[in-house]
């Protein structure tokens, strides 16, 4: 996920307005039991979405690619599970990302695509259970964060050569929402 992030945000598409573009996958692994109203989602692998179509504020994945992606994990995974996906949220800079309340939070457009892919995937025999929203910006000082979920429990943030980098775990629900609301239910844990 840290490296798609990175390569979308620093690497500049031809032809486009901005220096970055969103980037798209899905996360494969699988979940342990319910225990006390807790889930845990182990993400195993993060396949990035190649034919997404992206630009710099938003990102539509491409459900063909979506298609075969199911049919041949299917057919070689099929211990494995679509756990969820992930997308990033790019600012031109730090300081522009901190002046908006919760840059990792998911927009209303993408309320209403969980609230259809969740559909598309439980058809496929699969459950998302996460949704991850990395927000992306370039940060002046190269100095690290000391409390790295200072955002919150379902967050950790990363600072990766001049990019500051914050992972947010949202928790779809059986309905296809995205729980917006109970972020503390979330505990999200980034091994790099």
């Amino acid at each position: 996920m840290l490296l798609a992030a990175i390569e979308t945000y620093r690497v500049k598409p031809k032809g486009k307005k901005k220096p970055y573009t969103e980037m798209y996958g899905l996360c494969i692994g699988h979940t342990k039991p319910e225990i006390n109203n807790l889930i845990t989602v182990n993400i195993e692998r993060f396949i990035p979405q190649l034919r997404s179509e992206n630009d710099y504020e938003s990102c539509e994945p491409n459900q063909e690619s979506n298609h075969e992606i199911v049919k041949l994990f299917n057919k070689y995974n099929p211990e494995k599970n679509i756990v969820g996906e992930c997308h990033t949220h790019p600012y031109d800079s730090y300081q522009k990302m901190i002046k908006i309340d919760q840059p990792w939070k998911p927009s209303k457009e993408d309320l209403v695509f969980f609230k259809n892919q969740y559909t598309f995937w439980q058809c496929k025999g699969h459950t998302p259970e996460v949704s991850v929203i990395i927000a992306v910006a370039k940060k002046r000082k190269s100095k690290d964060s000391k409390n790295p979920q200072r955002f919150g429990l379902h967050t950790q943030r990363r600072l990766v050569g001049n990019c500051e980098i914050i992972f947010a775990a949202h928790r779809m629900m059986r309905d296809g929402k995205i729980d917006t609301d109970n972020p503390k239910k979330l505990t999200l844990d980034v091994k790099i």
